[in-house]
């Protein structure tokens, strides 16, 4: 395993990072769009707005 691939691995386990991050304006601006919230709620309203555009979407459930 490359040396990139285990920092990655151990910053997305890192729970000091996560409950930091996930609080700052440009971690929340980059992945809104390919994750727009936390509940379901916030993934089907993101899907209608797409869909208003024209846009398909793929709703997945991320086992985190």
């Amino acid at each position: 395993m490359s040396l990139a691939r285990k920092f990655l691995l151990a910053l997305s386990t890192n729970r000091w990072l996560r409950e930091r991050a996930t609080k700052t304006a440009f971690v929340r601006r980059s992945v809104s769009t390919f994750m727009p919230g936390e509940r379901l709620e916030d993934a089907m309203a993101a899907a209608a707005a797409q869909q208003a555009r024209g846009i398909g979407t793929i709703l997945t459930k991320l086992g985190e």
